[in-house]
Formats: structure tokens, C-alpha cells, sequence
């Protein structure tokens, strides 16, 4: 339980922890412009339930009369999304806002359903249980609940909503799988020219998608960012031959991380996880490698078509999960000597660890258009959340005096 502030080279933060709900662990999901953070916490029982963070104070979100629940986005106006469960133990999609938890509903035949994401519009983007047994992205909107079907497989699901109620979601199809983006009835796939299959992983308001897919002979996989108007993507890698490209803003400036060097042909599906740096080292192993060769991964920012290496905090590999409209990365990267992942921020042309304690492996998820950040650290088999905020800015602390600890939610 600690509120640390470290001169942090040329900014410095404020990070607090935000407590639990009664039990061991917590993890933040997503912050807003207001500073508010929807988690999930472990409760005084085995459950765990959907939060929100304000002002110091972990608010419990409750369910729809089951056990658990789980956020996982909210919007400026502080309404937040995820899954609880009902009575009778199935999870529904859900919508958090003034004190009420409302049941979005399912697809007709259906029992269960997930949302992932809501903008400001208060249109909400997830999947749903159908009744013939497939899953299908769906749409919540004006109560509605609407089927944006898959590209000829049985599974699909929605990634985010932009605010022109355009839907970036992933489906299978008869020969693999591919990203599409859905708006007003219309699915358009979205991925290089002449991929076999492509995965994506953001899109912004402009309605360009980032993400990941394999040249024609699938022995590399590239970066992708891809543009509504003209229906083509730019492609580019880090030197290596796995990228993944985790956001955008609405610049168009991307974020992802990939291998400096060869990896292996052959793993490159295994890899395609935009919240952590992939484990090349393990997946070799697993395909049969014994003395599999050191990957090295870095993370890097895309812009102005030009590839920036923004490298680790010293150790072997780092990921990037997110970019704010200021061009600031954050993600979790190895620290050199003992290689433990810790929480960053890439900023002012440096990659700056995050205060947070020392001996926790930690990961920043995602970063506000105030520099304000959320992710988690470890230790001991539990897990906190925590907000760290830029000192001296505007509406942040001045954290004036030295590097101390306090409760959680203290300023």
C-alpha cells in the first residue's frame, strides 16, 4: 500500500495504489480524461467484481445477482462496460452508469454475452452467444442489440468502437481468420494486400486500423496500418520477423513492439498478444528447439511512415500497449541485471521506468491525453492496480517534497 513519487528524468509522477475491494488483488483496465479507472478487485470472499476508481475511493459495481464481474472499458462520462453474472451464473454484458447495472442482453437464442468497449455515444461493442451455438461481435445500441456476423466462420468478436460507431472486430473464416471493420450494416475486411489472414488490434476516430498480419509466403509477419480511404496499409517491421501493433492515435501515430532479429517461421499466430511482450524464448522451446538463439524484442513507435526503435529499460524485451495523442508510450519492459518487467513510459525521447516497488514485476495498460497512467504491479502471488499522474501539469499533483509512502488513495 504506497503512494511513490521519483524524479523520473524529465517528468515526475505520483503513483498510488488503488487498494482492493476486501481481497488480495486488483488490476486496472482503462483510465478517462477525468482520472477515473475501471478494474476489477478480488473481494473479502473468493469473488471478483468490477470497480470504479475515483478521487481516492474504490466503488464496488456489483453484478446482476451472481458471484463475479469484470470491467473492462468506460467512457468520459464514466459509464463502464464489461461482464457480469446473473443468478443463475451467466455472464452478460453490462453497462455501469449513475449507480445502475444494466443487463445489455443477448443475441436471440443466445445466454451469454461480453462487452469490450463503449464511446461516448454510449454505443457499446462486444460479442455475443447466438442460437445456433456460434458467437458473433455485436453492437448495443438505442437498445438494440445488433449481429455484425463473422466473414464466413462461426466466431467473431468486437475489438473497439469508434465515435463514428464504426466497429473493429476479428472473425474467422474458412481458411483462418481476419480483422473487418463493420459500420452501418457494411463489413470491410482490413489487412495487407494479399495476406492470407491479418489480426487487428485499435482503430481511431479517423477510422484507421493497426495491427498484424503475414507476407505471402507467412515466414514474417509484418506491422500494418490500414486507411479507410484509399483501402490500403502501410507495412513495416522493427528489423525482425514478428510485429505487433498495439495502438493509435488520432494522428495516426502507431505503437506495437517485434523482434530486432529472425525469431522462427512457424510461431508467428502464437505471438499475436497485444497486452504482453510475447515469450519467443518459450515458444521456441515448445516447437522443438534445444538451445533455442536469444530474441531480442523492442517496442517502437510508428510515424510519419518512419519506424523509431524505442528499445528496452536494458533488458532483452519490452512491449507497447498504448499511445496518447501527445505521442507518449507506456508498456512494461526487462530491466537490465535481473531481467524483471517493470512499468515505462516513453516520453520527451526517453523510455523512463515507472516508481513503483522495487522488487514487484510491473506493466503500465494504458494512458490518458493528461499523461495519466494505469497498469498493475506484482509480488507474492498478488496483484495491485495503480494511477500514476505527471507532477506539475495541469489538474495533476505537484508532488512537492521527497520519494515516501502513504495509504492507497492518499495524496
Amino acid at each position: 500500500m504506497f503512494l511513490w513519487i521519483l524524479a523520473a528524468m524529465a517528468a515526475d509522477y505520483e503513483v498510488v495504489e488503488l487498494g482492493t475491494l476486501g481481497g488480495k488483488s486488483a488490476a486496472a483496465a482503462a483510465i478517462n480524461e477525468r482520472g477515473q479507472v475501471a478494474g476489477v478487485s478480488s473481494t473479502a470472499g473468493p469473488e471478483q467484481h468490477a470497480f470504479l476508481w475515483e478521487d481516492g475511493q474504490m466503488r464496488d459495481l456489483g453484478t446482476l445477482g451472481g458471484r463475479h464481474s469484470f470491467a473492462w472499458d468506460l467512457n468520459e462520462r464514466g459509464q463502464v462496460v464489461g461482464g457480469a453474472q446473473d443468478a443463475e451464473g451467466r455472464t452478460r454484458a453490462v453497462l455501469w452508469s449513475g449507480g445502475q447495472v444494466q443487463d445489455l442482453g443477448v443475441l436471440e437464442g443466445g445466454n451469454a454475452s461480453f462487452a469490450i468497449a463503449i464511446n461516448e455515444r454510449g454505443q457499446v461493442a462486444g460479442f455475443s452467444q447466438a442460437g445456433n451455438g456460434e458467437t458473433h461481435a455485436v453492437l448495443w445500441d438505442a437498445g438494440k442489440v445488433i449481429d455484425l456476423g463473422t466473414l464466413g466462420g462461426s466466431f467473431s468478436y468486437a475489438i473497439d468502437v469508434n465515435e463514428q460507431g464504426a466497429v473493429l472486430a476479428m472473425s474467422t473464416t474458412p481458411t483462418g481468420h481476419r480483422a473487418f471493420v463493420w459500420q452501418d450494416g457494411n463489413r470491410v475486411e482490413v489487412g495487407p494486400e494479399g495476406s492470407v489472414w491479418s489480426s487487428a488490434f485499435d482503430i481511431n476516430d479517423r477510422g484507421q486500423v493497426v495491427g498484424s498480419a503475414p507476407l505471402a509466403d507467412e515466414q514474417r509477419m509484418v506491422g500494418y496500418r490500414w486507411t479507410p480511404e484509399t483501402g490500403a496499409a502501410d507495412t513495416f517491421s522493427i528489423g525482425g520477423d514478428v510485429v505487433i501493433v498495439a495502438a493509435i492515435n488520432e494522428a495516426g501515430d502507431a505503437a506495437g513492439y517485434g523482434t530486432i532479429s529472425a525469431a522462427r517461421p512457424g510461431i508467428i499466430e502464437a505471438s499475436l498478444r497485444p497486452d504482453v511482450s510475447p515469450d519467443f524464448q518459450a515458444m521456441l522451446v515448445s516447437e522443438g528447439e534445444e538451445s533455442p538463439p536469444e530474441v531480442a524484442v523492442h517496442a517502437f513507435v510508428y510515424r510519419g511512415g518512419e519506424v523509431l526503435d524505442i528499445g528496452t529499460l536494458g533488458g532483452a524485451h519490452a512491449s507497447a500497449v498504448d499511445i496518447n495523442e501527445s505521442g507518449h508510450v507506456v508498456g512494461s519492459s526487462a530491466r537490465a541485471g535481473d531481467g524483471r518487467p517493470r512499468a515505462y513510459v516513453y516520453r520527451d525521447n526517453a523510455m523512463m521506468e515507472l516508481p513503483t516497488p522495487p522488487d514487484t514485476s510491473a506493466g503500465a495498460s494504458d494512458i490518458n491525453d493528461r499523461g495519466q497512467i494505469v497498469g498493475s504491479w506484482s509480488y507474492e502471488g498478488r496483484r495491485r492496480a495503480f494511477v500514476a499522474s505527471p507532477c506539475g501539469e495541469a489538474g495533476s499533483p505537484d508532488c512537492s517534497g521527497s520519494r515516501r509512502a502513504r495509504e492507497p488513495g492518499t495524496r
